[in-house]
């Protein structure tokens, strides 16, 4: 075998293996978020004209209490951008940071009309609609934007772990049993497909959150 016919093997092998490569962890597309289909989180970037997104995951059904003391379910998500945290009154550790920095956010977006705050309480039992309306109170947060839920412990856990995968891969095996304290937020689209996942407590990821929604804002037009 001649250089020339070794080093054009090389090339062709390299090529393959880089090829298969790219297959198995697409690379991100410019000014697009990615899309994450299940509890491991792995981001996956889907072309705009891909049947795949189609079949994206999205946060199901659910029928709950807002801190006004109304139904909100799954239809309040549509056509909106949601930013989506878990949380309890009570909480004394990750929660009050987490709320000031949605409420940091929620400043900042001023008064949106097309992205919408969703905050589960994780102990239904205690917190009622009135205990999240003083909670509201505290925290001078807008119910026309920001939901504050509760309802069932079941409902809310599922939808939790296996709608928003709030838990990660470690909630599927999960119960209602086991108390439910993440700093996660997550972002969905608006057909309610998850966009993003952020740590709840910092600033730098409130002002990231801020920037992925100008581009979620941008792909409206077009999806």
């Amino acid at each position: 075998m001649n250089m020339n016919h070794h080093f054009l093997i090389c090339v062709l092998s390299f090529s393959l293996a880089a090829c298969g490569r790219t297959g198995e962890t697409p690379e991100p597309l410019p000014d697009q978020l990615p899309f994450f289909r299940d509890a491991q989180l792995t981001p996956e970037w889907i072309d705009m004209e891909d049947p795949a997104r189609d079949s994206i995951h999205r946060i199901p059904a659910f029928a709950l209490t807002d801190q006004t003391n109304l139904p909100f379910t799954e239809a309040g998500m549509d056509g909106r951008i949601c930013v989506t945290n878990f949380f309890f009154a009570r909480c004394r550790s990750i929660c009050p940071r987490m709320t000031l920095q949605l409420k940091y956010l929620s400043d900042t977006l001023g008064n949106a009309t097309d992205v919408r705050f969703l905050s589960f309480s994780v102990d239904p039992e205690a917190d009622s609609a009135s205990v999240l309306a003083d909670y509201a109170e505290r925290y001078g947060i807008n119910a026309n934007t920001w939901k504050l839920l509760t309802g069932d412990r079941d409902d809310i856990y599922r939808l939790a772990r296996r709608g928003f995968f709030a838990d990660d891969s470690t909630g599927l095996t999960s119960t209602s049993d086991e108390f439910l304290h993440t700093e996660n937020v997550i972002l969905t689209d608006r057909k309610r497909r998850i966009r993003g996942v952020y740590n709840g407590t910092l600033r730098v990821e409130m002002d990231r959150i801020f920037q992925d929604i100008q581009i979620l804002r941008k792909e409206q037009d077009s999806d």
